[in-house]
């Protein structure tokens, strides 16, 4: 007896370190689909009270129907809005997410990280964000949020997220694993993680993370606060292995109705921004 429980004790050691019992969810498609906010939805319960098919309050509906990559971009250099392609071995950096739509706005920016191949056990990320946030309107003349307004931009916060997450956060249901591209518009996976990807083979785990603020144009207000973009600081530890960030938005109202409808784009030979850490 005494043999089989330090048998017993060995084996959960192993499977604590290896991630042996991980079950990210799958993601069922690229569009049309809830997926769950690891630090909890800013806007929590909205999207499931519009659409069915999830009771998660934690999570956002990727509706997707139109284009949804043109206006949303990552950048490392403000005086280029647009954005740009980003590889880098530095494992603590930061970039804006920002948006040049004629929308001018975006009620919250969300973070999807993703992880190629296994996982270190010891593996962690700090993730920060600062911008301004505001609550949503339902878009009626009068209510709807104006961020072009000097007198009303929201309220800016530093750090209004700043949280670790684990590698057991990354083997967990909440996670969504085995998946090469990255959900949104289109007509089946053809989104790549990053501009120029040629491994659409090797798993890649994804994490969204919600940044809890809004990005905006600096249009009839050029004294906002990073161009009223979202920054985004990140610092890996232990990391052997690449990862990627992209940026999604949700709107409560928007000609593509509610929910998260764009991506920043990475695919093709112009218009595109990405960004990814290698070891």
């Amino acid at each position: 007896m005494k043999k089989f429980a330090i048998l017993f004790s060995a084996l959960c050691v192993i499977a604590l370190t290896t991630n042996v019992w991980a079950t990210p969810t799958q993601l069922t498609g690229n569009r049309h689909i809830f997926v769950h906010m690891q630090n909890g939805a800013l806007y929590s319960g909205d999207d499931i009270a519009v659409y069915s098919g999830s009771t998660d309050s934690d999570a956002y509906y990727i509706k997707a129907d139109g284009g949804g990559l043109n206006q949303l971009h990552i950048t490392t250099d403000l005086s280029n809005i647009n954005g740009q392609n980003t590889t880098t071995n530095n494992t603590s950096g930061s970039f804006w997410v920002t948006t040049t739509g004629g929308r001018g706005y975006n009620d919250d920016i969300v973070l999807v990280l993703s992880v190629k191949g296994s996982i270190d056990p010891n593996f962690s990320v700090n993730v920060k964000s600062s911008g301004y946030s505001w609550y949503p309107g339902d878009g009626s003349a009068n209510y709807q949020q104006n961020p072009a307004n000097v007198s009303n931009p929201g309220t800016y916060a530093t750090n209004a997220v700043n949280q670790t997450f684990y590698a057991s956060d990354f083997s967990s249901a909440t996670a969504y694993g085995s998946n090469p591209y990255k959900p949104g518009p289109g007509t089946g996976w053809t989104l790549p993680l990053f501009t120029g990807q040629s491994d659409f083979v090797s798993n890649e785990t994804l994490l969204f993370i919600d940044l809890k603020r809004n990005n905006q144009t600096d249009t009839g207000n050029p004294s906002l606060t990073d161009k009223g973009a979202v920054k985004v600081e990140y610092s890996f530890s232990n990391m052997n292995t690449s990862a990627s960030f992209n940026a999604y938005s949700w709107c409560l109202y928007s000609n593509q109705q509610q929910g998260i409808n764009w991506t920043q784009n990475t695919s093709g030979s112009s218009g595109t921004s990405s960004f990814t850490v290698t070891p």
